[in-house]
């Protein structure tokens, strides 16, 4: 069975900030990274499946994966318990070798 390893997560997720930082782009990455991930997905469930297709049928529901995305950052309540070890780590220097590597 064919998988998705997290190094080309890692990388769908720095293609899509790389390509939004050029030219001033209005573009949102975390938009592109969804849409990069879930064509992704539906490669690996969907072989038989042209992927010029699938890439199409993914960017069609831009619109509902952008509406989806504002609903739960608007919406979304961080668990504490979560929360402060994940500040802890996004902003102490003893970490930053390990938010390069991420």
């Amino acid at each position: 069975m064919k998988t998705i390893s997290p190094l080309e997560i890692r990388d769908m997720a720095r293609d899509a900030v790389k390509h939004n930082t050029q030219k001033a782009s209005k573009k949102d990455p975390l938009i592109d990274f969804i849409i990069k991930l879930a064509t992704k997905i539906l490669e690996i469930d969907t072989p038989d499946m042209d992927i010029l297709e699938i890439e199409d049928a993914c960017t069609e529901q831009k619109e509902l994966i952008k509406k989806t995305v504002q609903k739960v950052k608007k919406n979304y309540t961080s668990e504490e318990h979560f929360k402060g070890p994940t500040d802890i780590f996004m902003k102490d220097i003893e970490f930053k070798l390990y938010r390069e590597i991420l």
